[in-house]
């Protein structure tokens, strides 16, 4: 299985996994991509990710090729179209309440 870590948006200051994790999980012989720079505004920057285990690559690269791609955000409809027929995407944090996309099965869930 690979996992792909995703850069989130500006503002956001978060990261959808930290290297700390990375050890665990490849324990579980689990591969972890991780966008460019994904860390640097949560204080883990990419050698932190590299030290780890874990891959750096541009982001069309994991959106196409993770089993499981990590967001904090919800993903943009661009990278939605992108993401490998089959593979799954898991993103938490805030979803704003007029956000649907159902084209993509992204709709927000009441309660």
């Amino acid at each position: 299985m690979i996992i792909g870590v995703l850069k989130e948006p500006s503002p956001e200051t978060r990261v959808s996994l930290i290297p700390e994790h990375i050890g665990i999980l490849k324990k579980w012989n689990v591969e972890v991509c991780v966008e460019n720079g994904a860390g640097e505004l949560a204080i883990a920057p990419d050698g932190q990710y590299a030290l780890a285990g874990a891959r750096l690559m541009g982001r069309d690269a994991i959106l196409k090729t993770a089993d499981l791609i990590l967001s904090v955000n919800l993903l943009a409809d661009d990278d939605i179209e992108m993401v490998g027929k089959g593979n799954h995407r898991f993103q938490y944090g805030y979803a704003a309440p007029h956000h649907t996309c159902p084209k993509h099965g992204c709709v927000k869930q009441p309660g």
